[in-house]
């Protein structure tokens, strides 16, 4: 069991963006041969918020990459990273709270975040397990820079921070669920920085739907929200 560094500046401070394990299998069922398995956008634009601001991130697609629970639990035990961010569907979820349950003891300090549309859609449900320390419900960008810019602040000591001051977020306090308000939506879109693509595994590793593309590698842009 590693003792978590102590961030002296934003690029020391490190955050770890997770789409959690996945198989052909368990997303497509018998038709797992075209699964369609492209980048999460959502991470890739949290992530760029949080280069931007000076933080050291990085992404672990463990679908492309074939990651298990136990493959993503050894990888985020080496690097021990201050926070990480999970986004978990409905398929998925409980990949995330395996991960969660049993990093609570291994990586002692460390921060664990939710969000993705599992959290958006059933907050109280998600956030109540206990597994994570905080959900991000809906767009997630800003939300997630002003809890990371007040952890940092307090040295990654989430008692020293006031959740309450974040519009957007989900957390137990003393048994109790608070959830601190509706967070306006990001206007104009054209605010946020582009997905940090070079965080992702290379391109060529993922595989759209077949009929969805004419050449490959093959990359997805977001032009719209709502």
């Amino acid at each position: 069991m590693s003792k978590l560094k102590k961030a002296g500046s934003k690029k020391e401070f490190k955050i770890t963006l997770v789409d959690l394990p996945l198989t052909a299998e368990e997303q497509a069922g018998s038709l797992k041969s075209v699964e369609n398995l492209m980048p999460s956008l959502g991470i890739g634009y949290i992530a760029a918020v949080l280069e931007k601001s000076g933080y050291t991130t990085s992404i672990i697609d463990c679908r492309v990459l074939n990651m298990t629970v136990n493959d993503l639990v050894e990888e985020l035990k080496r690097d021990h990273p201050h926070i990480i961010g999970y986004t978990g569907t409905v398929l998925h979820i409980y990949k995330g709270f395996e991960t969660a349950k049993r990093l609570k003891d291994e990586l002692p300090g460390t921060i664990s975040v939710i969000g993705g549309p599992h959290l958006t859609s059933i907050p109280e449900e998600t956030i109540k397990t206990n597994l994570f320390d905080v959900g991000v419900i809906g767009e997630a960008e800003y939300s997630f820079l002003e809890l990371v810019d007040k952890l940092y602040e307090a040295e990654n000591d989430l008692s020293k921070v006031n959740l309450n001051e974040i519009l957007g977020i989900v957390y137990v306090d003393n048994g109790e669920i608070k959830f601190t308000g509706k967070r306006p939506f990001i206007d104009p879109l054209d605010q946020l920085p582009h997905p940090a693509r070079h965080l992702y595994p290379p391109l060529d590793l993922y595989r759209p739907v077949p009929a969805s593309y004419k050449k490959l590698p093959m990359a997805h842009v977001m032009t719209s929200r709502g």
